[in-house]
Formats: structure tokens, C-alpha cells, sequence
């Protein structure tokens, strides 16, 4: 039996609230605080919501108006309707059906006020952009998935996989410790990475969380905080989905239109092509902004040293003007400039707060060893 993360509302509660660990059960969804006390609601009260900050929270109510239940975990949803009882079922049901007709009213809002705007040539960059930005946050983030996963085959083109674990396993072990500090959507994501033999000084996640990181930059990075921030920055691009704007923003509205509507041919048809990896990780000055500052950030909390970010983009600067500039990392090309970056970046780091900093299993020396067949 799965167990979710979450919490109770409740009146009687010191604070109002507390965190609860949530099971689904065939009578209906019980959650139990850290102190022991039990909350359950049966299957044939049960009554579900959708709502919160994000869209994403499931509230989970009963005949008691001062008792909720919620969490935000993936997969609660769908173990409710499926192991609680009919009740239970054709709440999921109706719950499903309600979200996915918001949607569709939704995104038809943002598509039919871009259209208009394109036909009446009227819109500008920063409009469309808005216009996108709006319409993919109603997406699901399972299309993130689906698309990483399609474009995940050019991975290897950069070069063959290296699987020494000495190397292999000090990426695994930088990005499962950011991981936790992730948002819990992005976190429970089947986040991968994969070593990759190549001189680039790179690293790139696809949407939905598949990532690689280039050998070149596992040997030029001075120390793990340089590292930890490059995928941390990776992570961003995932969190925030700029990989699918990217998209949506190169195939046009057309593309879009046949996605929401559940028809993904056109989107296939476009990854079927090649080239499609460049497409998803072709990030404008705004979302790498965005990315540098949540990323510093992320790695502050992770433990690692926020200075490593700064420091690592001093080190493109170096490797630059020397005569293997085409080794330097492939999306600074239309990026802000190393002084901008650094400056924003270094003004943000005293704000932070660095969490714990747990010795590492794995040493960016040894993975260095790996790399030269040592």
C-alpha cells in the first residue's frame, strides 16, 4: 500500500494544520500525523477538489466542514480510484472530468486571444509570449514527459554513455541530493542522468526530467559546488517547463491546438524530424535569468556553495577566449553575457540560506580518474 505526503486541516489542531502521511484504502483515505492521531473519510462521503497555489493541490473532503485533507503528491488521484470504493471511483470521475474541461476552456481562451492577435498583426514578442506562458501552464506535465522521452534518443548523439559508477555515480548522487528541495511535481518526476563522453563543457535537461551532463564539463568544473550548479540551473529549465515553451514557441499555435485537444501527431511528427534536442533546450535571456537565480538558490539549499554558480560561469570566461572556444557550453551563445549572469547571481547569494552539507560518497577527483580510464 502506497503512502503520500500531505496534511489536515483541522479546527481542534494548535495551528489549524499539521503534516500527514496519507494511505488509500478501500473504505476510503485515512491520514496519520506524526503524533499518531488518525483522520479518516470514508469512500461514500468523500468529495475531492482541485486548487491551491499551483492548481495541483488535492483537497479531500467529507460530511465534517472543518476537517480537510490535502496533498499535492503524484498518484494519490489515481490510487483513490482505483483501490477506494464506487463512491470513492466516481469522485475521481467527476473530479477528472471537471479539471479537464477548465482546461480546455482555459487554453481555448489563451489560443483564440493569440490567434487574434497574429491575425490582426497586432502582437508583439513579449505579448506571445504571455500567450504561451499562459496556455502551457494549463498543460499537464505528463506532456513534458512524453516529449522528453521522445527526444531523449539524441542524447547519445553528443557520444557513447560512459557507466563507470565512479563517475556515473557522482551525478546520480548531485542531483538525487537536489532533488528533495525540488517542488514535490518536479521532485517525484523520474529524474535520470546520464554521463556522456564528449569535450563540451555541457549539460542539458530534457522536459520531464531526463538530463545529461557532458564529460567535458565533469573535467574542466574546479570543484562539485561548479558542478552542482550547472545542474541545478538544468533543473530549473525543468521545473519552470521552459523546454515546452520552447517548443510550443517554434512549432506555433497550430501545434499547440492539436495537443490540447488530444491529438499529439503534429508535436510527434515535429520530434520525428531530428533536431528536436536543440529545439527543447534553446532558451531565451529571460528563462536563463530565471534559471541562473532559482538554481543558486537550489543549490544553497541543497548544501552546496551558492558561489560555485559565479564561479563557474568565471571559468567559461576563461576557457572562451582560448583556442577551444568550441568546447564552451552551446547555450551561453544567446545568453546573457558571463558579467550580467555573474553580477545578478552574486547580488542574490547573501540572501540565501545554505542547508546541511552531508559528505559526498563520490569525489569529482575520482570521476575524473573514470574519465581517463584510470
Amino acid at each position: 500500500m502506497s503512502t503520500y505526503l500531505g496534511g489536515v486541516f483541522d479546527d481542534a489542531l494548535p495551528e489549524g494544520r499539521a503534516a500527514a502521511t496519507i494511505t488509500v484504502w478501500r473504505h476510503g483515505v485515512e491520514a496519520r500525523l506524526e503524533a499518531g492521531k488518525v483522520y479518516t473519510i470514508r469512500s461514500e462521503v468523500l468529495r475531492l477538489e482541485r486548487g491551491g497555489s499551483t492548481g495541483r493541490m488535492l483537497f479531500i473532503r467529507g460530511q465534517d466542514p472543518r476537517l480537510t485533507l490535502f496533498s499535492e503528491a503524484p498518484g494519490l488521484l489515481e490510487e483513490i480510484g482505483t483501490t477506494s470504493g464506487l463512491e470513492a471511483r466516481n469522485a475521481v470521475a467527476t473530479l477528472t472530468a471537471e479539471v479537464a474541461k477548465t482546461r480546455r476552456a482555459t487554453l481555448s481562451l489563451w489560443l483564440i486571444a493569440a490567434a487574434v492577435l497574429v491575425v490582426l498583426g497586432l502582437v508583439t514578442p513579449p505579448l506571445f509570449r504571455v500567450a504561451v506562458d499562459g496556455a502551457v501552464g494549463q498543460l499537464p506535465l505528463s506532456l513534458d514527459v512524453k516529449l522528453g522521452d521522445l527526444a531523449s534518443s539524441e542524447i547519445t548523439s553528443f557520444g557513447p554513455a560512459i557507466t563507470d559508477e565512479r563517475a556515473a555515480g557522482l551525478a546520480t548522487e548531485i542531483l538525487e541530493r537536489l532533488r528533495p528541495h525540488l517542488p514535490p511535481d518536479i521532485a517525484a518526476l523520474d529524474l535520470k542522468i546520464t554521463v556522456i563522453e564528449s569535450a563540451e563543457v555541457n549539460a542539458f535537461a530534457l522536459p520531464g526530467g531526463r538530463m545529461a551532463v557532458l564529460s567535458g564539463l565533469l573535467k574542466r568544473a574546479d570543484d562539485v559546488n561548479m558542478v552542482a550548479a550547472v545542474f541545478a540551473h538544468e533543473l530549473m529549465h525543468v521545473r519552470h517547463r521552459h523546454g515546452i515553451r520552447a517548443l510550443v514557441q517554434s512549432a506555433g499555435v497550430l501545434a499547440l491546438v492539436s495537443v490540447v485537444f488530444g491529438d499529439a501527431t503534429g508535436i510527434v511528427a515535429l520530434l520525428a524530424q531530428g533536431g528536436v534536442l536543440a529545439t527543447l533546450t534553446h532558451y531565451g535571456r529571460e528563462h536563463e535569468s530565471q534559471a541562473d537565480l532559482d538554481g543558486v538558490a537550489l543549490t544553497a539549499a541543497a548544501g552546496f556553495d551558492p558561489a560555485g554558480m559565479p564561479a563557474f560561469f568565471r571559468k567559461l570566461k576563461e576557457i572562451a577566449p582560448s583556442s577551444e572556444v568550441q568546447e564552451a557550453l552551446s547555450w551561453m551563445s544567446s545568453h546573457p553575457s558571463h558579467e550580467e549572469r555573474i553580477a545578478a547571481i552574486e547580488a542574490l547569494i547573501p540572501s540565501l540560506t545554505r542547508g546541511e552539507d552531508p559528505p559526498m560518497n563520490h569525489t569529482l577527483e575520482a570521476a575524473r580518474a573514470a574519465l581517463r580510464g584510470e
